[in-house]
């Protein structure tokens, strides 16, 4: 049996199973859960006290307690975006709004999107046909809402988009925790691809650390069967020395 703590910095937190995962029946090729549809995962709700998750039995391996990476708790108070494919038919005075006003994580959203608390002018009345939505576009409602699509949002939307958040930036908005204060700036399609190539290596900085550090001693697994390949382990150390 396992616990948690509360989360201190952020919205939510990731936990892995090793040696095949969880054991609950697929659906679409997942065992997550869409509780809105309520498909998958347990019963297709949200977790409830008492619920057992049945999962693989792994081995133990030691050498976990090493493999550690060292995530900053800090969050920028900038958030990058590109203009969206409506960004000219908004007033100037809605695009100062958006760049220069100070926003505020919304206390609440979830995987199709967050609405922000700060209203921003409307585009006009034009006829737009639905168009394709992509991660992170930031759609504003007729009367100024301005919602912030995520992963679980819909393939099409007639909302005026007047920006996207560069993928980069996308992890610490989502994380962002609720009630913080952040602004957002205009860049470049050169600098959000630069962005995003830093963040992929600095994520292979961190793959790399982790496979260096799964040989520190005790090495491998150590199978709960099989005490013995410990104790060889144990012996060809001492051997070594």
């Amino acid at each position: 049996m396992s616990s948690f703590s509360t989360i201190d910095n952020g919205r939510f937190g990731y936990i892995s199973f090793a040696g095949g995962g969880i054991k609950i029946n697929e659906v679409m090729d997942s065992r997550s859960t869409t509780i809105k549809a309520q498909i998958g995962g347990m019963y297709g709700r949200a977790l409830e006290i008492g619920d057992k998750i049945p999962a693989d039995e792994s081995f133990f391996m030691p050498s976990l307690n090493w493999r550690k990476a060292e995530i900053t708790k800090d969050f920028p108070e900038t958030i990058h975006f590109l203009t969206g494919p409506q960004w000219d038919i908004f007033d100037p005075k809605a695009i100062r709004s958006f760049v220069e006003q100070t926003f505020t994580s919304p206390l609440q959203g979830d995987r199709m999107g967050y609405r922000l608390q700060e209203q921003i002018e409307p585009a006009p009345k034009i006829s737009i046909l639905s168009q394709g939505t992509v991660f992170g576009n930031v759609q504003v409602t007729s009367n100024g809402q301005a919602i912030v699509l995520l992963a679980d949002r819909q393939t099409t939307g007639g909302y005026p988009v007047i920006a996207t958040i560069i993928a980069a930036d996308i992890p610490y908005f989502v994380q962002m925790p609720a009630g913080r204060k952040f602004h957002f700036e205009k860049t470049n399609y050169h600098d959000a691809v630069l962005r995003i190539a830093d963040t992929r290596q600095n994520l292979k900085k961190i793959v790399d650390q982790w496979r260096f550090k799964k040989y520190h001693f005790p090495i491998g697994p150590s199978r709960k069967s099989s005490p013995a390949i410990q104790k060889l382990i144990e012996i060809s150390s001492r051997r070594k020395e």
